[in-house]
């Protein structure tokens, strides 16, 4: 038979805050409008556990999602995910991606070494040309 080993630990990180964009929940959208250019995505850095202790992060991993997409096999659907290194706390957001007058889903989650990760969630709408 298979033989597994598993390391589990408690240290799970607390959820990054964002402190760029804007966000808010989605019904609340409207609260959170931000200019379409030049978006820069930015969090605090997480530098402990949920009970207060000291954390290693390993990455941060930046996910937005354009809520509304007519797309009925969802393969289009505009997603921008990336990882980045623990020492980073901003991410740029290609022009490329970013439309006007649209909402997005971002999330950004916090990797810890032994796996563990939090995320947090939260909502944005572009500016209308």
């Amino acid at each position: 038979g298979l033989i597994g080993f598993a390391t589990f630990t408690h240290d799970v990180p607390v959820p990054p805050v964002i402190t760029w964009p804007l966000v808010a929940e989605e019904e609340n959208v409207e609260q959170a409008v931000v200019s379409a250019t030049d978006l820069v995505v930015a969090w605090e850095d997480v530098t402990q556990t949920l009970d207060g202790a000291p954390v290693t992060i390993t990455g941060y991993e930046v996910i937005i999602t354009k809520v509304e997409h007519t797309d009925p096999n969802g393969f289009s659907k505009p997603i921008f995910d990336v990882h980045v290194p623990a020492d980073r706390n901003t991410l740029s957001v290609p022009a490329e991606f970013i439309e006007a007058d649209t909402v997005y889903e971002l999330e950004i989650l916090a990797l810890e070494v032994s796996g563990n990760q939090t995320i947090t969630v939260g909502f944005f709408k572009t500016q209308a040309p």
